[in-house]
């Protein structure tokens, strides 16, 4: 059985209030307290949904991988950069006039500083760190004051 159907049978199993709030959770991006409010429901009643509905967890959880999913491409752009093509569609005296560029999202170093800084902070001595970057390399370097002390001795 593929993913999908799984998604349209756990469907089946929600009640109209949970399934307004699991499009509420994504329409305002997993938050608990304003997707409750929209539907006039206390945060309680949905964390007692999960603990009690398997359906109804299952259902947020998709939405949370949706969502995470939609979130990483722009952050891969960002950081290995990447080839991206837009399509405008213009109407003009009324002719209809499309449009196709070609991009390249150069890749942002700060991203990449910032990403090893919350997940591998070991890797990441000290504020010090400077990240240089190009289209096809990207170079972590350090300033360290043990070159000082390698010239004492």
């Amino acid at each position: 059985m593929s993913e999908d159907n799984n998604v349209e049978n756990v469907g089946n199993n929600l009640t109209e209030l949970q399934k307004q709030l699991v499009e509420a959770m994504y329409k305002n991006v997993l938050n608990i307290t304003k997707s409750c409010g929209n539907c006039g429901i206390d945060r309680t009643t949905f964390y007692r949904w999960q603990y009690e509905n398997p359906a109804f967890k299952t259902a947020i959880d998709a939405v949370r991988k949706q969502l995470f999913q939609a979130a990483e491409s722009p952050l891969f752009d960002k950081l290995f950069g990447a080839e991206r093509e837009e399509t405008k569609v213009e109407t003009f005296n009324g002719q209809i006039k499309e449009t196709t560029r070609t991009y390249f999202v150069e890749p942002d170093s700060n991203v990449l500083l910032r990403v090893l800084k919350k997940n591998r902070p070991e890797l990441l001595l000290d504020d010090d760190a400077e990240v240089k970057s190009d289209v096809t390399n990207i170079n972590i370097s350090f300033e360290s004051s043990s070159d000082e002390n390698n010239s004492d001795e």
